[in-house]
């Protein structure tokens, strides 16, 4: 035949294709006739996309189906007639013929996608012979199982590429006498054994000849069954990816009614699932299946893993985010099903922050379970079941399920899986996670019969249905206190890509997670004030914020649809937050004296972090004002402020605010005094107290950034800072996800227009303007020059502020390619310091090793520094997650462009600004966290009534002390009438802590983090706080009862 061989490609590109397969029956089969029996084929489809099929067999019609798998992987089971009853001699050509009709749009208006694939296992099935067939079918499956488990086989293509270290313990038992003497007695058993009378109608022959070889093998058959292979059913379900939630609901519906279904009818059936999210929808929509699901938890057949409200993103949602997936998720098990969760569940996530350990251990956890680090692409992660060490010490139990988490039971994937951990390990019983996610229903009957069949294997480990937590919790000390301890970050060399892909959205959590932080701690102190504190509806605010980190939403995996969806629910977080914020300031307002001091109209400034603090407050000016105005503190004390008319706005920079607390200033009618003012700008040059920065006038680059404090230039010689480079970003597949460097780069090199856009004696500012002519414009319009992007970068410098900002704006429209700014500086270091949720982490700048290389790009939160001796320059962001440093060149990754899932990600407008803070001394010396923190928390300005009040014109209402402390939460407790307080040691230095309260508790705890209450701590009825004692790196939740 000239037709090419069938080899399973996943992607299918024709519009119609045929497949065909020559069939040949011998007579007899297995010792049994085959003359006139039915023959049929089974087939099983697994596919993405909707196809129309027809079934031939010698170019007659037999049936014609259709085929319908969505956007997502599933399986669909099809048996054909072929023969009614087969005839010697009677040969078949089998033929399929198969429309591909695509698959759905990802975007309203847009043609089915030809981006799909089609997978066919097919097997004859002869009636007479299914018997026999079967017999031989578990002699194969033994002889391969034997073959294996004695390592007399080929490594299997699963363990090739997942190969690790080889432990101790089974070294020794591969080197041992009764291995050798196993591998003898199989390897005879095998070759002696006769396959002839399987090929003649002599089915007792044929029976006589395996009994005698399972008698010859039972040593081997005893060897396998010291092994056990534990399994439990699961459904990852995606609660919004290449479909929108609502269509997540009924997919979860549909997938718990199945689970059920299967329960009944099959009762060694144990299913694990996670996500509070799914069960939420369950309880409101579906009443009597969250009652069913609440049934099977307490027979102990439906277990609830993760304890999270979704399964997140684990690198871009930072520290308080993370405690509140656990506790709304956690909160919402105790409630509903009466169960602690133990076991930590997040399978799918693109890489896991290296403070992990600590914050699931306060949590209540005692393992984690994931398997997406196999998914690396350059290095082999070492361990399967291990201790993973934050940086505070905490050590969390981690397995890594040696076959991922969509299995299907098949013999060899049980087996290979084993051995895989066994070699790894030392250990005979691994856990073994099976079942379709999304679309896929879970664990289906296929799949059960399949166990059962393994079951009556005469070689085959013991296959035992479990939960996580009791396979997690079955380990011996002695094994607990011998296995490997992993100490960083499980950094995932794939899927970088997901660090910057949809800036919207990943400028809303950012945003979201500070108006948070801002609504809980001024309602945290109005409640103090009698004023109702919002609990539900900062619940209902917080649960939109998790959902939308999950790990196909947040990180820009999913289709434009979803992008809006999540766009709206964004929306309403502003909405419920910011209300409750903004009652909170009006409230605590009302107490403060705004009558006093000097005449003008009053302005409260707010400061919600807990140090003193200096920053930047832009309010309107009212519509009445014609005349100018100058703004003084509340001491009389006149502060520098500028008219911006462009957004007919008043700017000043508000001095030595109160930690958590406000100043009164006071907006006077008259002109500004003159005074002396540190600003001085130029066409091409600022500069203020801090810094002297010039910029060159073709490139607008900034090319000079000299530190008049430390006497030192920022930048190397012939250094240009702040430039735009793009980067072909092609990757060979998941577009949206990878990054797919090609080689190609562009930086920008001549600016458009290099002008002075603002001088006076609080802000500066040099405006560039920039654009672009992308590769895809040009192949599509080749005889216009006119640029396919636009980019404009304000360059500022404040009064009295020691950083550099850049407020930009960008008109994107680029197909793959990727936008940096670069930062050659004047420092050296083998490591990088980045900050991670709640604390830091230090990565390589040198790209020596394959594990230094793979990490090109990497997530961080707020800033990414890289000090020496004496100084260094940290590079602040308010939105960006993606950050490389490589030797001395800091850069900042600002967007994306990619084509899949979402074809318009990230075109159009963005706003966001970064700011360059050079420094003396190293990151801690230079408070890098609190500048970050600064960066992304402005200060809060609202005009206020003149009134009387018992609270000053200046106060603090909460402090944390020394630096290195910081105070990020306050909210009512959950079931208490009392507040709590979220603490933690930002450095990596152990300290004897400081948290000043306005107002004395009457008693004082600390807490776990779910709000348990761990032992009380002795207060000092003369003192307004209390003396809290750090580790290195540690969280502390404290509660203060009033």
């Amino acid at each position: 035949s000239a037709w090419p061989k069938y080899s399973r490609r996943p992607g299918l590109i024709h519009k119609v294709f045929w497949l065909r397969h020559p069939l040949k029956i011998p007579a007899a089969l297995g010792g049994a006739k085959t003359i006139g029996s039915p023959v049929s084929l089974a087939c099983e489809f697994r596919g993405v996309g909707a196809f129309r099929g027809r079934f031939y067999v010698n170019g007659e019609l037999r049936e014609s189906f259709s085929l319908d798998f969505g956007n997502s992987r599933r399986e669909e089971a099809r048996t054909f007639p072929v023969f009614d009853a087969f005839q010697s001699g009677e040969d078949g050509l089998l033929a399929f013929r198969f429309e591909n009709l695509g698959k759905s749009p990802v975007i309203e208006h847009q043609q089915a996608e030809p981006g799909t694939y089609l997978q066919i296992t097919a097997r004859v099935k002869i009636e007479a012979a299914e018997e026999a067939v079967t017999q031989l079918r578990r002699l194969a499956v033994d002889l391969k199982t034997g073959a294996a488990l004695l390592n007399l086989l080929p490594v299997p293509p699963l363990l090739s590429r997942q190969t690790r270290p080889v432990s101790a313990d089974y070294a020794r038992l591969a080197a041992s006498s009764r291995f050798q003497k196993l591998r003898g007695i199989f390897t005879k058993a095998l070759f002696g054994l006769d396959l002839g009378p399987f090929s003649r109608d002599g089915r007792s022959a044929a029976r006589d000849e395996i009994a005698r070889f399972y008698e010859r093998v039972k040593p081997v058959s005893a060897f396998a069954a010291e092994r056990t292979v534990s399994v439990a059913g699961n459904a990852h379900i995606d609660l919004a990816w290449l479909w929108r939630w609502l269509e997540t609901v009924e997919v979860t519906r549909a997938t718990f009614d199945t689970v059920m279904n299967n329960m009944d009818e099959y009762p060694e059936l144990v299913y694990l699932q996670s996500q509070a999210q799914t069960y939420r929808w369950m309880k409101d929509l579906y009443p009597e299946v969250f009652e069913r699901i609440k049934q099977r938890v307490k027979d102990g057949r439906w277990e609830i893993v993760g304890g999270m409200w979704a399964e997140p993103d684990c690198n871009l949602i930072d520290g308080e985010s993370f405690v509140r997936q656990i506790l709304y998720g956690r909160r919402f098990f105790k409630l509903h099903f009466g169960r602690d969760i133990t076991v930590g569940w997040n399978p799918d996530s693109f890489g896991y922050n290296w403070n992990m350990p600590q914050i699931l251990t306060k949590s209540g956890f005692t393992s984690f379970v994931t398997q997406k680090i196999s998914w690396n692409e350059t290095n082999i992660f070492p361990h399967h079941l291990f201790w993973w060490e934050g940086p505070d010490g905490s050590r969390l139990l981690t397995y890594f399920p040696p076959t991922g988490y969509v299995g299907n039971l098949e013999s060899s994937e049980l087996v290979e899986g084993l051995s895989l951990f066994e070699r790894n390990t030392g250990l005979k019983n691994s856990f073994i996670l099976y079942g379709l996610g999304d679309h896929g229903g879970g664990p289906n009957r296929r799949m059960l019969d399949r166990a059962r069949g393994l079951a009556e294997q005469k070689i085959f480990p013991k296959i035992e249905p479990t939960t996580a937590a009791s396979y997690l919790g079955r380990f011996a000390p002695q094994t607990l206190k011998s296995l490997p301890v992993w100490k960083d970050e499980l950094y995932l060399e794939y899927h970088r890509g997901t660090f910057t892909t949809q800036a919207a959205t990943k400028n809303n959590n950012r945003k979201s997670e500070v108006l948070m932080a801002n609504a809980e701690k001024m309602s945290s102190l109005a409640m103090l004030f009698a004023q109702p504190y919002r609990q539900a509806d900062l619940g209902s605010a917080w649960e939109k914020v998790l959902f939308n980190q999950f790990h196909d939403i947040l990180p820009g995996s999913s289709i434009n649809p979803v992008y809006r969806d999540a766009a709206e629910q964004y929306q309403q977080v502003r909405r419920t937050a910011g209300g409750a914020l903004n009652q909170s300031l009006e409230a605590l307002a009302k107490r403060v004296d705004t009558a006093g001091g000097p005449e003008g109209r009053p302005l409260l400034v707010f400061n919600t972090l807990s140090w003193n603090r200096d920053g930047v407050v832009t309010v309107d000016l009212p519509r009445e004002s014609t005349g100018g105005v100058r703004v003084v503190d509340d001491r009389g004390r006149e502060v520098p402020s500028q008219v911006l008319p462009e957004e007919r706005s008043l700017v000043f920079v508000a001095r030595d605010v109160p930690a958590g607390g406000f100043r009164v200033f006071k907006v006077q009618s008259g002109k500004p005094a003159e005074g002396t003012a540190s600003l001085r700008a130029a066409a091409s040059s600022l500069e203020n107290e801090y810094f002297a920065l010039k910029v060159d006038p073709q490139s607008g680059d900034i090319v000079s950034l000299y530190d008049k404090v430390n006497k030192r230039e920022v930048l190397p010689a012939g250094a240009r800072a702040n430039s735009l480079q793009l980067l072909e970003d092609i990757p060979e597949e998941y577009d949206a996800w990878n990054i797919g460097y090609t080689g190609r780069s562009w930086t920008i090199d001549k600016a458009d227009s290099v002008e002075l856009a603002s001088s006076g004696p609080v802000k500066a500012v040099l405006r560039v303007k920039k654009s672009f002519l992308g590769l895809a414009k040009a192949r599509r319009e080749p005889g216009s020059d006119f640029p396919s992007s636009f980019f404009t970068q304000d360059i500022v410098l404040w009064n009295g502020l020691p950083r550099v900002d850049v407020e930009m704006s960008a008109d994107w429209w680029e197909d793959h390619v990727l936008l940096k700014a670069a930062f050659p500086v004047g420092v050296k270091n083998t490591q990088a310091a980045y900050e991670i949720p709640y604390a830091y982490i230090y990565r390589p700048t040198g790209r020596a090793t394959d594990w230094e290389k793979a990490r090109y790009e990497v997530p961080a939160l707020r800033w990414g520094d890289l000090s020496e001796d004496g100084y260094g320059v940290s590079l602040i962001n308010e939105n960006k997650y993606g950050y490389d440093i490589e030797g001395n060149v800091m850069r900042l990754t600002l967007l994306r462009s990619p084509l899949d899932p979402d074809p318009m990600a990230d075109k159009g407008k963005h706003r966001f600004s970064y700011s360059l803070y050079p420094h003396p001394g190293t990151w801690r010396e230079a408070d890098t966290v609190r500048k970050g923190y600064e960066f992304n928390t402005p200060l809060l300005a609202r005009f206020a009534e003149a009134h009387g009040g018992e609270l000053p014109a200046a106060f603090s209402f909460f402090q944390a002390d020394p630096s290195n402390i910081v105070l990020a939460a306050i909210k009512k407790a959950e079931d208490r009438e009392s507040l709590v307080l979220r603490l933690y040691e930002a450095e990596g230095s152990p300290v004897d802590a400081r948290l000043s309260f306005f107002r004395a508790p009457k008693e004082a705890y600390e807490l776990d983090l779910m709000e348990n209450r761990l032992k009380p701590i002795a207060l000092d009825p003369k003192a307004m706080g209390l003396g809290l004692k750090f580790g290195k790196s540690e969280i502390k939740t404290i509660e203060l009862v009033f």
